[in-house]
C-alpha cells in the first residue's frame, strides 16, 4: 500500500501542501453483496462523493473463505487495482486535477467478484488506509459501515418452459426456452438473468421480498404469470417453474449475418445464423442471400445450396420450435472494381415469411426498391415498384438523400405491378431512396436502399462512408443486411454500433434498434483457450430487450448485477495471429433498443473489455450515439450568387476560397449537418476560413448576402495533412 500512497501523494504534491489540518467533509463507504452460484459479488458503495480528484482504499477479506476472481469499475482503470493475499487495493487519480469527479449517492465505486470457498458468518471484511482528496486540495474524512455478511445466498432457481397445451400447469416433459430475459427487482436494485439453452436460471439472494418479471422474446408469446412476488427466507432454497404459451400460431425464422471486416483483394468470411423464433414447425425453409456485385462467391460450409449470379440460395432442414443453426460463406472482394473505404452489402432473407395475422384492411400492396448506375446516360436510376397483389390504398411519400442532405418528400401511389423510375445525376454522390409502405402493411413501415460509386468519369472520385449512417430495411426478423466499408489497417479489438449515426454527433432516432458488433483477435504468442468479453451495458440501453445474434464461435452469456454482459468462449482454441492470422479473429453481435425514457440529445456510450485466458483485459474503443430527431438537413435557403470553389477539400486547417465575384469583407458561416452554426466571420484579403478547431467530419461553408446564404459548399475536415 505504501507504493500506492507514494503515487497519489507525489501526483498531488503541488496541491496537498495547502491541505487543511482538519477534514471538512465525510465520505461514507459501505458494501452490498449479491450471489451468482458459488460466486459472491461485493459492491463498494459511496455516499457523499464530492468533487474527488483522487482516492485510495483497501478492502480486506479472509482468503480462507473467499478467493478473488476479478475486480471491475466504471471509472477506475484496471491497472489501478492491486490484488494481494487478503485484500484488494483501489487507487483513483483524475486525469484533470482541477475538475474532480462527483458521484450520486449510492454509487458503486468498484466491484469485487469472489469465489466462495466455504460458508462462513465472518468473511473478514474491513476497510483500511482510506484517503479522499477533492479538487480544493482537501483531505476528506470518511466513515465506513459493513453489515454482517454470510458468504452464501439463499438459492432461487427455476426454469422457463414451453406450455404446449396452454393449461398453465408445469410438465417436466415440456421443453425449456432459452434466451429469454428475466428481471428481478428489490427497491432500486435490479438483477437480470437470461435463461440458458435449457430454459434454466439461477439467483443467489439475501432474504427479502423481490419482484420477478419475464420479458417475452416477441408478441407471439404470453406468460402464465407475467409478474411474480418472490419471498426469500434464509436457508430455504426456492424453485419456480415459469410457463410461456403461444398467443399467435405463426412461422417466423430469424436470420442474422455478419463478418468481422472486409479486405479488398482477399477472401472474406461471412457467418449466418438462423433460428425458428415462431410458434410452429417450419417445413422446407431456405435462405436467399444477395451478394454485392463486387463479390465473387468462393465456398460455403453449408452442404445444400444453389448459386445463380449474385444470389445464393441455402436450403435448410425443417426447423422445429427454438431450433437454430449456423454456417459460413467465403467471398472474394475484387481489387480492380473497388476502392478502399467503399461499402459492400450482403442481404439474407429467410423463407417462408408470410405475415402472421395481417390487418384485413391491408390491400396486399408491397413496395420494392432497386437501383443501378447508367454510365451511358450519366445517371443513377432508382426503380420503385409495387410487387404486391393489390393497389395502394393511400398516397405515400418517398425521399431521396444525397450523401447527408435530404430532399423534400415526393408523393406517389402505385397499383399492383406498377413502377416508377427516379433519375438522378451520376456525380459521385451516395444516394438513398426511402419509401413508405402502404397503410396496414404487416412488416416494416418503410423500404430503403442506398447506392454508392456512380460517377460520371470512369475512375473518378465518389463519396464514401454515408451508407451506414441510416438504418437498412431489415427491422423484421426474417431479413438482415450487413453493410461494411472495406478497410486497410484496423484495430483488431473494437466495438461498432449500427447504424453508424448521422453527422459527427452520430445522431440516431430513439426508436432505432441498435446492433453492436464486438471483434477480437489473438495477437499474442500462443493459442487462447478461453476468451471472455465483458460489455458494460450503458444505462441508456434497455437490457430487457437484448437479443443475441450471430458469432464466430459458440459462447455462453449472462448479465451480472452491474449490467455487465459477460460472453464466454470456452475452449475456443483461438490461434495467435503469427501462427494463423485468418483464424485468429472472432466476433459476436447483439441487438438492443434504447430506454424509452431517455431524453433527446442524450449520448449513449458503449465499450467492452476482452480477456484472453488469464491476461489483463484489452479495452476496446468507446462507441457513442446521440438521440435526436429531425437532424438531417432537408433544405437550405440559397439565393443567386457568384460561383465559388474551396480548396483543399478535405482540409485539416483552413479553407481557401476562389470566387468569380468580389468576396472581400463578405460574411461566412460554418455549420454542421444538423444545421448548428459552429463559427461565423468575414473574409479578409486572403479569403480563407479557419476550421482547424473542428473535429473530423462533414460540414458546410456558406456565404451570406443580405442575411441569406448565396452559396453553400460541403467540405470534409480531417486530422491529417
Amino acid at each position: 500500500m505504501k507504493n500506492l500512497v507514494y503515487l497519489i501523494v507525489c501526483w498531488l504534491a503541488p496541491l496537498t501542501a495547502a491541505m487543511s489540518q482538519t477534514c471538512p467533509d465525510t465520505v461514507r463507504l459501505s458494501m452490498t453483496v449479491s450471489f451468482e452460484g458459488d460466486e459472491m459479488i461485493a459492491d463498494i458503495v459511496a455516499d457523499k462523493f464530492p468533487d474527488i480528484i483522487g482516492f485510495q482504499t483497501a478492502l480486506h477479506y479472509d482468503n480462507q473463505v473467499l478467493e478473488v476472481k476479478n475486480v471491475s469499475s466504471s471509472f477506475i482503470d484496471q491497472s489501478n487495482f492491486g490484488i494481494q493475499a487478503n485484500r484488494v487495493v483501489a487507487l483513483y487519480i483524475s486525469s484533470n486535477p482541477l475538475a474532480g469527479l462527483t458521484l450520486p449517492d449510492n454509487s458503486v465505486m468498484f466491484s469485487v467478484r469472489f469465489k466462495v470457498l466455504k460458508e462462513s458468518a465472518n468473511p473478514g471484511f474491513y476497510f483500511s488506509e482510506v484517503e479522499f482528496v477533492d479538487s480544493q486540495s482537501r483531505l476528506l474524512c470518511y466513515d465506513t459501515a459493513l453489515e454482517p455478511i454470510i458468504t452464501t445466498g439463499t438459492s432461487f432457481t427455476g426454469s422457463l418452459r414451453f406450455d404446449k397445451n396452454s393449461n398453465c400447469i408445469s410438465d417436466p416433459e415440456e421443453p425449456g426456452m432459452g434466451g429469454w430475459v428475466l428481471k428481478l427487482t428489490q427497491g432500486d436494485k435490479v438483477f437480470y438473468r437470461i435463461t440458458d439453452n435449457n430454459g434454466r436460471f439461477h439467483y443467489g439472494l439475501q432474504p427479502g421480498v423481490y419482484g420477478l418479471e419475464v420479458r417475452p422474446r416477441s408478441d407471439m408469446w404470453g406468460i402464465c404469470s407475467h409478474m411474480e412476488t418472490i419471498t426469500i427466507v434464509e436457508n430455504q432454497p426456492q424453485t419456480i417453474d415459469l410457463l410461456a404459451f403461444p398467443i399467435t400460431y405463426c412461422k417466423d425464422i430469424k436470420v442474422d449475418v455478419a463478418t468481422p471486416f472486409l479486405r479488398r483483394c482477399f477472401d472474406n468470411v461471412y457467418t449466418f445464423k438462423y433460428e425458428n423464433v415462431g410458434t410452429l414447425l417450419v417445413t422446407d425453409p431456405y435462405l436467399e442471400v444477395t451478394l454485392d456485385e463486387n463479390f465473387t462467391f468462393k465456398s460455403t460450409s453449408h452442404p445444400d445450396f444453389e448459386l445463380n449470379g449474385n444470389v445464393v440460395k441455402f436450403y435448410l432442414d425443417d426447423l422445429d420450435l427454438f431450433e437454430s443453426g449456423t454456417f459460413t460463406m467465403t467471398v472474394n472482394l475484387d481489387c480492380n472494381t473497388t476502392v478502399l473505404g467503399q461499402t459492400h452489402c450482403v442481404t439474407a432473407v429467410a423463407f417462408p415469411h408470410e405475415p402472421c395475422q395481417p390487418n384485413p384492411a391491408w390491400t396486399g400492396a408491397d413496395m420494392e426498391i432497386s437501383a443501378r448506375c447508367e454510365d451511358a446516360l450519366e445517371k443513377v436510376i432508382f426503380k420503385l415498384k409495387n410487387t404486391g397483389s393489390g393497389d395502394m390504398s393511400a398516397i405515400k411519400h418517398y425521399i431521396v438523400t444525397e450523401d447527408d442532405v435530404m430532399s423534400p418528400p415526393v408523393p406517389f401511389s402505385l397499383d399492383a405491378g406498377e413502377e416508377i423510375e427516379i433519375e438522378l445525376p451520376a456525380n459521385g454522390s451516395t444516394y438513398r431512396l426511402t419509401a413508405e409502405e402502404d397503410d396496414n402493411f404487416p412488416f416494416s413501415d418503410f423500404q430503403t436502399l442506398a447506392i454508392e460509386g456512380c460517377e460520371i468519369s470512369p475512375g473518378g472520385d465518389f463519396s464514401i462512408g454515408f451508407i451506414n449512417q441510416f438504418s437498412e430495411s431489415d427491422e423484421d426478423s426474417y431479413i438482415d443486411t450487413d453493410c461494411r466499408q472495406s478497410i486497410g489497417s484496423y484495430d483488431p479489438n473494437d466495438i461498432t454500433g449500427m447504424p453508424a449515426g448521422y453527422g459527427f454527433k452520430k445522431y440516431v432516432e430513439k426508436e432505432t434498434k441498435m446492433e453492436y458488433l464486438i471483434r477480437f483477435q489473438n495477437t499474442g504468442t500462443d493459442t487462447a483457450f478461453t476468451v471472455e468479453v465483458k460489455n458494460l451495458i450503458p444505462e441508456g440501453l434497455d437490457i430487457s430487450g437484448i437479443q443475441m445474434g450471430v458469432s464466430s464461435h459458440p459462447f455462453s452469456y449472462r448479465i451480472d448485477h452491474l449490467r455487465n454482459l459477460i460472453l464466454k468462449f470456452d475452449n475456443i482454441l483461438l490461434p495467435d495471429s503469427n501462427t494463423n492470422e485468418p483464424a485468429s479473429h472472432g466476433f459476436v453481435k447483439y441487438s438492443i433498443g434504447f430506454d424509452g425514457d431517455l431524453p433527446l440529445e442524450s449520448v449513449v456510450e458503449n465499450f467492452a473489455d476482452i480477456f484472453f485466458d488469464f491476461n489483463p483485459p484489452v479495452k476496446t474503443n468507446t462507441e457513442f450515439h446521440t438521440l435526436g430527431t429531425n437532424f438531417v438537413i432537408t433544405s437550405i435557403e440559397v439565393i443567386e450568387g457568384p460561383s465559388v470553389l474551396v480548396y483543399p477539400n478535405p482540409t485539416h486547417q483552413c479553407l481557401h476560397v476562389i470566387s468569380s465575384g468580389d468576396l472581400s469583407g463578405s460574411e461566412f458561416s460554418v455549420f454542421s449537418p444538423s444545421g448548428e452554426v459552429l463559427s461565423e466571420g468575414n473574409f479578409g484579403e486572403n479569403k480563407e476560413a479557419d476550421v482547424s478547431f473542428l473535429p473530423p467530419g462533414i460540414y458546410f461553408l456558406s456565404l451570406k448576402n443580405g442575411g441569406k446564404r448565396s452559396n453553400v459548399i460541403k467540405f470534409v475536415k480531417t486530422n491529417q495533412k
